[in-house]
This record gives C-alpha cells, sequence and structure tokens, in this order.
C-alpha cells in the first residue's frame, strides 16, 4: 500500500502525513505500556523497507517502467526470519528506520505477544472496519485507525523514550511513511521470548527477534549491515528479473470471434527468485507492460498476482481528477454531525474541528467497490475497478478487472493505492485525419469521417482552428470572431462570436469528454465553455509575439500556449518543459501538439522546422525542404512517437509512427488549409 505525497501538484495527501497523524490520534494506553525513562542499554537498528534503483517518482514526467522503475521491498532488512536469527539482551533497544527510497511504501512494526500468530493480529487489527460515524452510507469503510496509529503515541521518537516491550501486549508502531523518523522499541521481555514483528499492512511481511541471556553475545550491527546489504542485494536482483520477463513477454492475447482482440495485463507481481518461484517480499508495483497499443473495440483485462499489495485500475492518471474524489481508494474526510466533509487544511488537524480519530475528526475513507462503466470512451471518462488483489482483504478475492475501448485516442490509467503505478493503452485506429480550410470546407482523409462543413456558408470571419471529438466522430471549427461551428457528435456549448474582442481567436483544444472547449486568442485572451475550465490567461501581459495556438493538458485541468517566436504559456496542471521563445527562428511558430502524457510538447514553425521539449521526441522534419506552401499546423500520432504536419496547400509530412492517410496537395482548394485535426 502506499501513501500520498504534498509535491506534484496532487492536492493535500493525507496519507503521506500519517507520522504527523500519529502523534495526534488519542489510544487508550495501557499501563504497562508507559515509555521507558532512558535507554542505557545497546542499540541496534533494522531497516524497513530499501531503495527502489531509478525511482520513477525521480524521472521525467511521463517516464513509464522498465525506463524507470517502481518498487516496494516489503521486508525488514534484515528480518531474522528468512536471515539469520537476530539476538538482543533484556533491556536493549530496537530503532526500526523506514526507507526514504521507496516512494510508494506504507508500513507498520507491530511486536506481537511472543504466542501470537500473524493470523491472529491480522484479525485483530484489520486494515478496513465499518464508518459508523454519523451521516456516512451504509456499508461505508475507513482504514482502521488502530492499524494507522500508534498504540501508545507518547514513546518511541527517540532512544532515550523508547516505547518498552516486555511481551503482555502487542505494540503497534502506526503506520511509517517513506523517511520517516525511526521507532524505537525496548526490549524489557524475559530471555529466551521469542518476539515476532510484523506489517499490518502487508501479510507476509514478518520478522523476528529472540532474546539471550547476558552471557551471550547479542547480534552485532555489523553483522546486521551485512545480512541486510546481502537481502537487499537479491531482492533487487529478484525484482530486475521479473520486470525484465514480464516486459519481454508483453501482454498476452487471444482473438476474438468478432476480430476484436483480448488482452490481458499484468497489474503488479512478485519478484522472480532464482529458482524460478516468485519472492513476494519485492513487489514491482508497475503496470506489465506499463504501455499497450491496441485496436478500437480490444478488450484489456488487469490481472493481479502481487502476494502483499492490492491495487486499483482508475481512469484516467489525473490526481486533479481522482484524489479525494469517490473513484478514489483512500480520500480524506473530516467526520462530522451531518456527515463526511473533504479534509483540506494542514496537520494536525487537516481542516477538521476536531482530532484525527474523533467524531469530528480526520478520517481516511476505504473505496474497494468498483464505480463506472467498463467501457473507456473518452480520455475524461472517470472509471475505477475498485480494489484488486491476490489475496482476501477481508471479503471474497478479486484479482482481476476488465476495461473496454470502442474508440481510437490514447487513455491514461493509475492506480490509487500506489501514487506513482501508472500506464496507457493507445488505441489506434486505421490511419486518417482531416484537413481544415479557411473557408470552413473539411476534407477527411483515410479512415476519418466528413460530418460537415460550413465551406458553403458565407462567414462573417474565416475559420482559424478546430479541434476533433474525443471518439473522432465530430468535430468543430472556430472562426476568428470566435464563432464557433460543430458537426457530428460535436456539442455546442457557446462561441465568442457575440463578443467585441480584443485580439482575434486564433485556435481551439477540446477537453478530454468532449463536453466542453476553450478558444484562444492572439493576445493570450482565454474564453472556456460547457465543463472547460478557466486556468488563466497571457491578456493582460504585453507579449513579444502574437498567440498562434494552444493545446489542453491530458485531463483537461490546464492548457497550453505558444506564441509565433515559439514563447510557450503554462495554465492549470499544463507543465512547462521548454520554449524557443530565446532562439532565433528562421521562421515563426505556427503549431504545437503534445505528448499522450502531457508531459512534453511539439512545436511546428512554418518552414516545417519542429522543435521537441519535455518526453516528445524528435523524429524528423521539413525544415531542410523546400516547400510548396508554408505549415500551418501539426498532429502527433496517439502513441507521441510521430507527428504529422500540414501545409497551407493540404500537403502533409508525416514523421515517426504517424501514417501518411492522404493530402490535398494535389487538389485546387477554394481557401488554404490552417489546420489539422
Amino acid at each position: 500500500m502506499g501513501k500520498r505525497r504534498f509535491w506534484r501538484g496532487r492536492g493535500f495527501a493525507a496519507l503521506a502525513s500519517l507520522s504527523l497523524v500519529s502523534s495526534f490520534i488519542a489510544i487508550q494506553v495501557a499501563a504497562s505500556e508507559a515509555p521507558a525513562t532512558a535507554a542505557t542499554s545497546a542499540s541496534i537498528s533494522i531497516g524497513i523497507d530499501n531503495n527502489t534503483p531509478a525511482p520513477c517518482t525521480e524521472a521525467p514526467v511521463g517516464t513509464l517502467p522498465p525506463a524507470c522503475h517502481n518498487w516496494t521491498y516489503d521486508d525488514y532488512f534484515p528480518n531474522g526470519v528468512t536471515t539469520p536469527t537476530i539476538t538482543v539482551h533484556s533491556g536493549d533497544v530496537v530503532s526500526f528506520v523506514p526507507s526514504a527510497g521507496s516512494p510508494d511504501s506504507l508500513h507498520t512494526v507491530t511486536l506481537l505477544q511472543p504466542t501470537e500468530t500473524v493470523g491472529q493480529a491480522l484479525a485483530a487489527y484489520p486494515l478496513a472496519v465499518p464508518d459508523t460515524n454519523p451521516g456516512e452510507p451504509a456499508g461505508q469503510l475507513q482504514l482502521n485507525p488502530k492499524v494507522l496509529s500508534p498504540t501508545n503515541p507518547a514513546c518511541g521518537s527517540t532512544a532515550a523514550n523508547a516505547c518498552p516491550y516486555d511481551g503482555s501486549a502487542a505494540i503497534n508502531s502506526g503506520a511509517l511513511a517513506p523517511g520517516a523518523p525511526p521507532v524505537y522499541y525496548q526490549i524489557n521481555a524475559a530471555v529466551g521470548t521469542t518476539i515476532p514483528f510484523i506489517c499490518l499492512i502487508h501479510p507476509g511481511m514478518v520478522g523476528s527477534l529472540t532474546v539471550v541471556t547476558g552471557t551471550v553475545t547479542a547480534t552485532a550491527q555489523a553483522d546486521l549491515n551485512t545480512q541486510a546489504t546481502a537481502l537487499y542485494q537479491t531482492e533487487t536482483a529478484e525484482a530486475l528479473a521479473q520486470e525484465s520477463a514480464l516486459n519481454a513477454a508483453g501482454a498476452t492475447h487471444t482473438t476474438n470471434a468478432n476480430g476484436t482482440t483480448a488482452w490481458t495485463v499484468n497489474a503488479g507481481a512478485d519478484g522472480l527468485a532464482a529458482g524460478g518461484a516468485p519472492d513476494p517480499h519485492v513487489q514491482l508495483l508497475e503496470m506489465l507492460p506499463s504501455a499497450l497499443t491496441i485496436k478500437p473495440g480490444d478488450t484489456v483485462t488487469w490481472t493481479s498476482s502481487s502476494s502483499f499489495e492490492p491495487h486499483t485500475i482508475t481512469f484516467p492518471h489525473s490526481p486533479g481528477l481522482v484524489v479525494g474524489s469517490q473513484y478514489d481508494f483512500a480520500p480524506q474526510f473530516c467526520a462530522g454531525p451531518t456527515g463526511p466533509t473533504p479534509a483540506n487544511g494542514p496537520p494536525p488537524l487537516f481542516g477538521c474541528a476536531g482530532p484525527p480519530g474523533s467524531p469530528t475528526g480526520f478520517e481516511i475513507h476505504g473505496n474497494f467497490a468498483p464505480l463506472g462503466p467498463t467501457s473507456i470512451t473518452t480520455p475524461g471518462t472517470l472509471s475505477t475497478s475498485g480494489v484488486i488483489a491476490n489475496f482476501s482483504l477481508g471479503g471474497p478475492v478479486v484479482s482481476q478487472t476488465a476495461f473496454s475501448f470502442p474508440n481510437a485516442n490514447a487513455f491514461s490509467y493509475q492506480c490509487t493505492v500506489h501514487d506513482d503505478m501508472y500506464g496507457a493503452i493507445y488505441v489506434a485506429g486505421a490511419p486518417g485525419y482531416r484537413e481544415l480550410a479557411a473557408d470552413g470546407g473539411v476534407f477527411a482523409l483515410g479512415s476519418s469521417s466528413f460530418q460537415g462543413s460550413t465551406g458553403s456558408i458565407k462567414l462573417n470571419k474565416p475559420i482559424v482552428g478546430g479541434a476533433s471529438t474525443p471518439d473522432g466522430k465530430g468535430y468543430w471549427a472556430v472562426a476568428s470572431d470566435g464563432g464557433v461551428f460543430a458537426f457530428g457528435d460535436a456539442g455546442f456549448y457557446g462561441s465568442a462570436g457575440s463578443i467585441k474582442l480584443n485580439k482575434p481567436i486564433v485556435g481551439m483544444a477540446a477537453t478530454p469528454d468532449g463536453k466542453g472547449y476553450w478558444l484562444f486568442a492572439s493576445d493570450g485572451g482565454v474564453f472556456n465553455y460547457g465543463d472547460a475550465g478557466y486556468f488563466g490567461s497571457a491578456g493582460s501581459i504585453t507579449l513579444n509575439k502574437p498567440i498562434v495556438a494552444g493545446l489542453a493538458a491530458p485531463d483537461g485541468l490546464g492548457y497550453l500556449m505558444v506564441a509565433t517566436d515559439g514563447g510557450v504559456f503554462n495554465y492549470g496542471d499544463a507543465g512547462f518543459y521548454g520554449s524557443a521563445g530565446s532562439i532565433k527562428l528562421n521562421k515563426p511558430i505556427v503549431g504545437i501538439a503534445r505528448t499522450p502524457s502531457g508531459g512534453g510538447y511539439f512545436l511546428a514553425a512554418s518552414d516545417g522546422g519542429v522543435f521537441t521539449y519535455g518526453n516528445a521526441s524528435f523524429q524528423g522534419s521539413a525544415g531542410a525542404l523546400t516547400l510548396n506552401k508554408p505549415i500551418v499546423g501539426i498532429q502527433p500520432s496517439v502513441d507521441g512517437l510521430g507527428y504529422l504536419m500540414v501545409a497551407s496547400d493540404g500537403g502533409v509530412f508525416n514523421y515517426g509512427d504517424a501514417s501518411f492517410a492522404g493530402s490535398e496537395g494535389g487538389t485546387m482548394l477554394n481557401s488554404p488549409i490552417v489546420g489539422v485535426m
């Protein structure tokens, strides 16, 4: 199970702060659990989890495994079970140190009674319990405060204030996020006692200490370090082996009677031990493979074989749309007399009236059930599988889920249990695109369909841009006066045609669900309609050169604009990855297109030059060609590994994996082409 963070625009993420929360949750403390007055005996340290090599959190936006890794080591380093016995003396202090290098980890260190079994402990501390606060819907679950919070918040923060353990009762650290401070326990159990310790979040993550007489030498820290290093090297090799094997195998598939394909993707996996058996103590928190290209009508099934980790398959990959929503595995709330309200404040109260765990305090819901359609029709479709796991979370085991994809487009998704576990489905139909002319004429090429045009209408102002609907079955055209024309399944949500504009409109972009759009003016003004949100504009800025085009962020919670000098202006959650604003260009920039992840973009110049930023890869340009007419627009391929450009005479130039489906280059046009969609 993962935690949430404050950074990268993810909003307030409470799970990252469980180490802070734990200090404020009041749980009755038994007399035998009073803090130790001093720690005068020897101390040893045991690691919790370990460092993931090349973690995806440190990779550029849009990077997918195996170019980066997202693992968790559900183990203690060392553990005294699969490694040599760890011996201590009565009175010794043992510190457990969470790794800062496992970004999606969340663990506890729970010392059990000597005769208590792991099964008994997990039954006593279920991960999810009913939420009985007022106003909660029937059956609502919350993550168990007794798992997430310490047995005794008054001790354990230092060696001098270690929590005492004598074996008479279990003691829990509470949930420990990556890089949390160590937890200190003073071992006061009798000689000969074997002390089991476990993680309440991950079944099977276990360790053991044995108390020996003072005449016997206890395990030295140097020996523990050697054992921990060897265990880490073994488990890292196992993770690499499994990641390599599953990515090499790719998604399995079968052909259906109707000609569509059923695909299967692994949602997480155990490590692969040298003998070929799975090792659950290192978990691959990855979609394997992380990117899959399919055809319209295909179905993808995600199967979880992870022994210790639950997952979700949630569309789209957008913290702004998903985190804190009903599609989130663990949204955070403030309990209250009339029902829960979102928790939007900082610790320790998180904006709630009372302390965490109280009737008016902070709580974390557990949303385990599926929600939303199983057919993902647009990049903005919200849906989740609910929790899938290869083990029981208190109910029947649900280890797989399936979604279908009827339309060509790029679809991002995520696991809401683990922030950095995400993937992409690229649905590639037969090649096709539309060219749009200044008189509103539309030329459908390849597999694209003609749904109408304004070519026969006398326009007040020329058409300057357009956008396709997410399913490709409709489109919009916009004129320089802000007039909007909708065709096919494109809805009309308003226009700027009746507004006195300071400067002309130069382009438009649609929202991911196709239920709204933005119009961009040459002075940087932005006009939003339908479900398109307003995130700012350059309308009040003195620009060096006019805006010429704009595009939407993948989740629709932001947008970019580009000026003719290559300057890029980003708003909302659209990322800035560089610009050509400081470059002396041979010809002006005329268009911009982004990669599917939004982690990069392409700029196209009128001479066919292409400039790439972020994770956009350069696949070629027409900059060295003598063009008959200037380039006026650029469009990426569905997976972002290619692009095509269109010239004002209708000529089309394709690069990378972008397919050529024809052009109007040899046609006598009534008006020049102004864009491609």
